[in-house]
């Protein structure tokens, strides 16, 4: 995230005056839970546990060892990992699976432009929204090249994601109906790529709750500072900052109204710590092998959690942790 100077220090504890969704105290909850380690076999350096179903079934992803991603699916208590490659794709990402079984996820071209997909009932769809450029050259969540990205779906057949548009500006969406709905955070910023503005929504539950996060453009902060997290529901935007947190990532939601995600505070800037925020309180994960960071994905109505962690080993494990 960047060396710290007292400027960006003080300007980064001001942008925490965002008003949050509860001003509450984090209680560590990493012993509540029982965890397997994820691990795709061939894989690089990296496996991630992105999305999990109220069902137990889960999405993520690997890379090669060319560097390049691929998606894998499984399901709690299975011993088999199944690899996903969106047809002729460079590289895919799987992000969400939806208790229909359908998965949502991004999918590269041999030009390195970005589309979305949706996989269900065994058929690809591709997705590519009409205001996005086809391509991009500034860094978003995935990497350069952002064009249209999806990262959430439910049983209604609602896709939510993100997409650029021709000045490398991120703005989330919602897809209904072949309708396409713009969604940008009240206080968003407009700079091109991932750190410095837009929005992204990330998931969509069953009663058309989103959530996500966006970066508050802020030119005397380094990169990082002022990524806040955010509810939106019922047309209204609600901020979701970890107590203390300088950087907060919604990553998850579920169907029981529970987010999860990843956030870092100015204690420990190069720690990812997770978090869930449900029934008005924080809690904080930290896998027990996690060297350096442990982020939280999803989350099921069981309250059953997946993610990634840094490991010892300098590799990313995804995990799959089911409460005690």
């Amino acid at each position: 995230m960047g060396p710290i100077t007292l400027r960006t220090l003080l300007a980064a504890l001001l942008s925490l005056a965002a008003l949050p969704l509860a001003a509450a105290p984090i209680t560590d909850v990493s012993n509540n839970y029982v965890y397997t380690t994820v691990d795709m076999p061939g894989a690089g350096s990296i496996t991630a546990v992105n999305g999990l179903n109220d069902f137990g079934r889960f999405v993520g992803v690997y890379d090669d060892a060319a560097g390049n991603y691929h998606a894998f699916q499984g399901r709690i208590g299975a011993a088999t990992l199944v690899k996903v490659d969106y047809p002729g794709a460079v590289q895919t990402f799987l992000i969400s699976i939806a208790n229909d079984g359908a998965m949502a996820g991004t999918w590269f071209d041999t030009g390195g432009a970005q589309h979305g997909f949706v996989l269900r009932n065994g058929r690809y769809t591709s997705i590519d929204i009409p205001q996005a450029a086809a391509k991009t050259k500034a860094k978003f969540e995935l990497g350069v090249g952002l064009g249209s990205s999806v990262y959430g779906l439910n049983t209604l057949g609602d896709v939510v994601g993100q997409y650029a548009d021709k000045r490398s500006v991120g703005h989330g969406f919602r897809l209904r109906s072949g309708i396409v709905e713009t969604i940008d955070a009240p206080d968003a910023g407009t700079g091109p790529g991932f750190d410095l503005g837009g929005t992204n929504v990330v998931r969509i539950s069953e009663d058309g709750t989103m959530a996500g996060y966006y970066q508050q453009l802020k030119p005397a902060l380094r990169i990082g500072f002022g990524r806040h997290g955010f509810v939106l529901r019922g047309g209204r935007f609600e901020i979701v900052d970890a107590p203390q947190a300088v950087f907060t990532q919604v990553l998850g939601l579920s169907n029981d109204g529970c987010v999860t995600g990843v956030y870092a505070t100015l204690a420990s800037l190069t720690l990812g710590r997770g978090f869930v925020y449900c029934g008005g309180r924080y809690s904080r994960i930290l896998h027990p092998d996690g060297f350096t960071s442990t982020s939280v994905a999803s989350r099921n109505v069981s309250g059953v959690l997946s993610g990634e962690y840094a490991g010892a080993d300098n590799r990313t494990h995804g995990f799959i942790a089911i409460p005690k």
